[in-house]
């Protein structure tokens, strides 16, 4: 099963929470998650998305460049791990 969490106001702009079932990883689904996650967001007027991902998770950094996504240099420390903000900007 994968999941995807957004906002409230989706689209104001932050994707809470992405998961995909172990057994998934590795076939696609995280990009094809991301790839709606954009969609969702183009048709709510967005030009720009933020996520915040624990910043030593070398596997969701990595869906998430391959899907655009770009590492910011804004950190902060939450539940005792250090977190990243990543961004990704909509084209037309």
């Amino acid at each position: 099963m994968s999941r995807i969490l957004l906002h409230r106001d989706v689209i104001g702009g932050g994707l809470v929470y992405l998961a995909a079932d172990p057994d998934a990883r590795g076939g696609g689904v995280g990009g094809r998650l991301l790839a709606h996650v954009d969609e969702l967001a183009r048709s709510a007027g967005r030009s720009e998305l933020s996520l915040w991902v624990i910043d030593d998770n070398a596997r969701a950094l990595a869906v998430y460049e391959r899907a655009g996504w770009v590492r910011t240099d804004e950190l902060k420390q939450a539940g005792g791990r250090r977190e990243r903000r990543l961004v990704r900007r909509l084209s037309g």
